[in-house]
């Protein structure tokens, strides 16, 4: 399809000011005000991102409550549990929080759900009973929409904090802390950071706790910094907007990675031919190798990619996610080719939204096959992979409808759904397919226009 580019209108008074005082052509000028930028201060934290200008951790609504509860886990010895998604942006948050638990001498234990076993979210049947009858998990990614699963963990003794940052329901889980910057009840001033983002600012606010307390001898705290190549890492790789705080993250986090001092960023690098770190590399190289396992199989093995020391397994595991990736390359690319002829075959009855099924389809690389064809065709797209009992589905928006707000409007026919504005997962019953398939493709209608959805 013939794309029109669209050059938006600016104030040129605006132009003009941000231009004289950061010094700056007025084309350049026009590119900040594109991207969000409305006063000379803004356009120069956007050219030159400082971890100054990060807001406070405790910011966030509940991350007292967080910070208490670990602390508490820490001085009576639980059993420490971290719960994590199995993409690329859970996967550094479990890095992330369990490399600053064992530098500070913490033992906590990674769980990974599969997903073509367990599925997405938070299973509570994937955590052992606590010893001593009273234990802490930590979420990674995922937990949000998951009440009914947290409040079984916790009837066994688990205290639940939620880290996450999908967009809550309604309700939230009944947990002892809840941390999410998309909460509506939230004073924290930024809702677009990455899962790993939000694990970021737990660990930021439980260090700062620990040096209040004498934790470290003055003048000894180790720099968070060292952490921040797993929060750019999995921010690029969830596709969060590089805006305000996740721009200052992931500059920063960059310049982490340019020093290479992780084996298994290293590993990665080298197997993907990677000889320099950009947000590029990440996007095209890294992340979907770190993604491969977790789609195919187990993500275990990326995760002990990421958290291991020693360079030459680093490059065994790196090996091993190589050739992950390269089969689902071709598993993508199979489905693609099916999905592309039934996609063809809905178009021309002028759907709204395309809502494909097939049995067989594997369901982890549905999600790309998705925005593929989203790309192609600019409307809503919805694959699924049909078991006997369930389906399985992926969604992925074009830009200028809320896949969230179409899934709450079909809701009825949904077993359940949970994800962002441009991306979310779903399980629907069969026979509810094709009333799902007609309601998403009236309400996309409805949003998007005759535009979309016609003639494509």
């Amino acid at each position: 399809m013939a794309r029109k580019w669209v050059i938006p209108d600016v104030d040129c008074g605006l132009v003009e000011t941000i231009g004289k005082e950061l010094e700056i052509p007025s084309p350049v000028a026009r590119v900040l005000i594109n991207r969000g930028v409305r006063d000379p201060e803004e356009g120069r934290s956007f050219l030159l991102p400082s971890l100054r200008g990060l807001h406070p951790p405790e910011a966030m609504a509940d991350m007292d409550k967080a910070v208490a509860r670990i602390l508490e886990a820490m001085e009576k010895k639980e059993p420490l549990f971290l719960y994590g998604d199995y993409d690329a942006d859970g996967l550094t948050s479990v890095a992330l929080i369990k490399s600053f638990f064992s530098s500070i001498g913490v033992e906590a234990t990674p769980v990974i759900p599969n997903r073509e076993v367990d599925g997405y979210g938070f299973h509570s049947k994937l955590l052992p009973d606590p010893k001593g009858g009273r234990g802490l998990v930590i979420t990674a990614d995922c937990g949000i929409s998951d009440c009914e699963e947290i409040r079984r963990a916790t009837s066994r003794g688990l205290d639940v904090i939620v880290t996450d940052h999908h967009e809550p329901g309604e309700v939230l889980p009944q947990a002892c802390a809840v941390l999410n910057p998309k909460r509506k009840d939230n004073s924290y001033p930024f809702r677009e950071l990455a899962g790993v983002g939000v694990a970021f600012l737990l660990v930021w606010a439980l260090a700062k706790r620990l040096k209040e307390r004498g934790f470290w001898p003055k003048g000894k705290e180790p720099s968070l910094k060292r952490f921040l190549d797993l929060v750019a890492l999995g921010t690029v790789a969830d596709q969060a907007p590089l805006i305000k705080e996740n721009r200052i993250l992931v500059k920063h986090g960059l310049s982490e990675m340019d020093k290479i001092q992780r084996p298994g960023i290293m590993a990665l690098m080298e197997v993907a031919a990677t000889r320099s770190i950009s947000v590029g590399s990440i996007t095209f190289q890294l992340a979907p190798r770190i993604n491969a396992p977790g789609r195919l199989d187990s993500a275990m093995t990326a995760l002990e990619l990421l958290l291991s020391q020693d360079l030459q397994e680093a490059r065994e595991l790196a090996s091993i996610l190589d050739g992950m990736n390269r089969r689902r390359q071709e598993i993508e690319e199979e489905v693609l080719r099916e999905a592309e002829l039934m996609a063809s075959e809905h178009a021309m009855a002028g759907k709204g939204a395309l809502v494909l099924a097939r049995r067989g389809w594997h369901p982890g690389v549905l999600g790309i096959v998705a925005s593929r064809l989203v790309e192609r065709f600019e409307v809503p797209v919805v694959l699924i992979s049909l078991e006997e009992k369930i389906g399985k589905g992926s969604a992925r928006a074009p830009d200028g409808y809320d896949m969230m707000d179409g899934l709450r409007h079909c809701s009825q026919f949904l077993e359940r759904f949970g994800g962002h504005r441009s991306a979310a997962g779903l399980k629907i019953q069969p026979d509810a397919l094709e009333e799902f398939r007609e309601a998403l493709s009236r309400h996309a209608k409805e949003v998007l226009g005759p535009r979309r959805g016609h003639g494509i």
